[in-house]
C-alpha cells in the first residue's frame, strides 16, 4: 500500500513571506516529479490560494479551507486533530503549527527555521511570542525528524534541547528561485540596465527580508 501523506500548506497566502515562498516552491517542485505509487500526498491549502492543479500528478490532492483569523486557524488545528487520526502515515510541516491531538502512530516531519524565540525574545509581541514559543516547544518534543536551513540553527537546537537526537536534525539548505537562474534576467546588459535605472555605480548588498531585528540588519 502506499504511503499516506499531509503536507500542510495552510502558512500559504496571496501575501507571500518567507515560510510562504518556501510553500509556493515546494508546491512547484511537486510538479517536476512524476506520478509516484508508492506515495499519496494530501495537501492542505488556503481556498484563495491560485493553483493550476491540472498540472499536478495523480498522487497529489489538493484539500481546501478558508481562514479567516488566528482564532479560526486554531479551531481548524482542533479539527484536523480528529480529521488526520489513522487517515496519514506522515504529516509534513513547514513551520510549527501541527493538529493539537496526533495520533502518536502517525510521525512527523517540521521544519524549524531559526530559534530566535529563544535567543531574542525582546523582538515579538507578548501573544505571538507566547504562541510561537508553545508551538516550537510541541514540535521538538514530538517531531520524528526536524529539517532545519542550515548547521547553525541545528547546533541552536543541540545547544537549547540536548536531549535531542542530532540524528533527528536534518539541515537542507534552500534552493535558488528560477528567475536566478534565468540567462535572459540576469544578462550584463539587464543588470547595467537596472543599475543606470537606480543609479548603482558602487558595490551593494541587497535585503529582501522582513525588517526584523533578528535578520542582522546593524550589522549589514
Amino acid at each position: 500500500m502506499p504511503v499516506k501523506l499531509a503536507f500542510d500548506a495552510l502558512n500559504l497566502t496571496t501575501n507571500k513571506a518567507g515560510i510562504g515562498n518556501y510553500i509556493h516552491y515546494f508546491l512547484l517542485q511537486l510538479i517536476e516529479n512524476k506520478k509516484d505509487d508508492e506515495i499519496e500526498i494530501d495537501v492542505y491549502i488556503n481556498n484563495d490560494v491560485e493553483l493550476d492543479v491540472e498540472k499536478y500528478p495523480p498522487n497529489i490532492t489538493f484539500i481546501t479551507f478558508n481562514i479567516l483569523s488566528n482564532s479560526h486557524r486554531l479551531l481548524l488545528q482542533l479539527f484536523l486533530s480528529i480529521y488526520y487520526q489513522n487517515k496519514y502515515d506522515l504529516i509534513f510541516t513547514p513551520d510549527y503549527p501541527f493538529p493539537l491531538f496526533l495520533n502518536k502512530k502517525i510521525k512527523l516531519i517540521s521544519i524549524i527555521p531559526d530559534l530566535s524565540i529563544f535567543k531574542r525574545k525582546g523582538d515579538y509581541k507578548i501573544f505571538q511570542y507566547l504562541s510561537k514559543r508553545i508551538g516550537y516547544l510541541r514540535v521538538i518534543n514530538r517531531a520524528n525528524l526536524i529539517i532545519t536551513y542550515s548547521e547553525s540553527v541545528k547546533r541552536d537546537l543541540l545547544n537549547f534541547f540536548p536531549q535531542l537526537d542530532e540524528n533527528s536534525i536534518k539541515p537542507i539548505w534552500l534552493g535558488i528561485s528560477p528567475q536566478f537562474k534565468n540567462d535572459l534576467l540576469i544578462s550584463p546588459t539587464i543588470i547595467n540596465k537596472v543599475k543606470e535605472k537606480y543609479d548603482l555605480n558602487y558595490n551593494y548588498f541587497l535585503f529582501v527580508g522582513t525588517m526584523m531585528p533578528r535578520k542582522n540588519l546593524i550589522n549589514i
